[in-house]
């Protein structure tokens, strides 16, 4: 099964997400605090057959490319390493708060609010990277 690892750098923290592919369903989301994304990205790459790695191109991406590269050349398990993309992350928060406005429901009666009065007040980077990763499985479809 294709995986693709979805990344919304960050200076502090990443979204991370870990998609499979055929069906788009994210198999991971998180969020991880830059100084433990090397130990993040060894365990994803041990535990999980990525076939491609997609990366938002803002501020961070050419940190966090770097990060990753690092990363594969400690790993000797890997034999082939995935490919590199860098993904337009404009609008990608907007998209993740729809996201996951959809995915956690207001309760009654908040729900007769219309959502776009009622912010999401938690962080929703896992969010933007699983929308940077459809965004690239939209592109190369």
């Amino acid at each position: 099964m294709e995986q693709i690892l979805a990344i919304d750098p960050g200076s502090n923290k990443c979204g991370i997400s870990i998609i499979s592919v055929p069906d788009k369903v994210p198999l991971i989301r998180k969020i991880i605090k830059v100084e433990k994304l090397k130990d993040a990205f060894t365990v994803f790459f041990t535990k999980f057959s990525i076939d491609s790695i997609v990366i938002g191109n803002g501020t961070y991406s050419a940190t966090i490319k770097k990060l990753i590269i690092e990363t594969m050349n400690d790993i000797s398990e890997i034999k082939i390493k995935p490919e590199i993309h860098l993904v337009d992350e404009k609008n990608t928060t907007l998209e993740a708060n729809a996201l996951y406005k959809k995915e956690n429901p207001l309760p009654f009666p908040l729900c007769l609010i219309p959502d776009t009065l009622i912010p999401v007040n938690v962080p929703v980077d896992h969010y933007a990277a699983f929308v940077i990763g459809l965004r690239f499985l939209d592109k190369i479809k």
